[in-house]
């Protein structure tokens, strides 16, 4: 079931089709899928709090959260582009 996981993860993310699925991965490895963006961030931040590499995506944004090893440093970084998403979507936080 994990390997279906991740090749729908895959084959999903960054597609821009309907419905909007929210992925949270810890280490490549899906952790969380939902249809919620507010519960998929707080999972995000969640993971992200315990400074492990992470990512939040979708379908229609691609990677919207992560905290991953900076190319230069190789030191993790926090990168947040919640608000840039919640601006330019349809999602209705509550």
């Amino acid at each position: 079931m994990v390997k279906q996981l991740e090749q729908l993860a895959s084959e999903l993310i960054g597609d821009g089709h309907t419905p909007d699925i929210f992925f949270v991965t810890k280490k490549g490895k899906v952790r969380m899928i939902t249809l919620d963006f507010q519960d998929a961030y707080h999972k995000w931040k969640e993971i992200a709090s315990k400074q492990v590499e992470c990512a939040l995506e979708n379908r229609t944004w691609g990677v919207i959260c992560s905290f991953e090893q900076d190319e230069e440093t190789d030191k993790l970084v926090k990168v947040d582009d919640s608000r840039p998403f919640l601006a330019n979507s349809r999602v209705v936080l509550q």
